[in-house]
């Protein structure tokens, strides 16, 4: 914590291992119903992957990233948590 900020350990995986740290602020907490984790595998910023068998649809407005899997879930991505300041 940095005064009154939360932050966040975070990964990207891939050809090149990154990590780093992200504000709280710009991460939203999301649970499946079932209680499992979901696998986004975002690549220069795009969506490529995501769990087996589910379709998935990414629209951009602005530095927000708008994912929908299935048509059944949402996930708002900032650029900043994909890319950094």
């Amino acid at each position: 914590m940095n005064g009154s900020t939360r932050w966040r350990r975070t990964a990207l995986c891939g050809d090149q291992r990154l990590t780093g740290w992200v504000a709280g602020r710009y991460l939203r907490k999301a649970a499946l119903p079932s209680g499992n984790e979901r696998d986004l595998d975002l690549q220069a910023g795009k969506l490529v992957g995501s769990d087996p068998g589910l379709g998935f649809n990414q629209e951009r407005t602005g530095d927000q990233n708008r994912i929908s899997i299935n048509g059944e879930e949402r996930y708002e991505i900032p650029d900043v948590v994909i890319y950094g300041d």
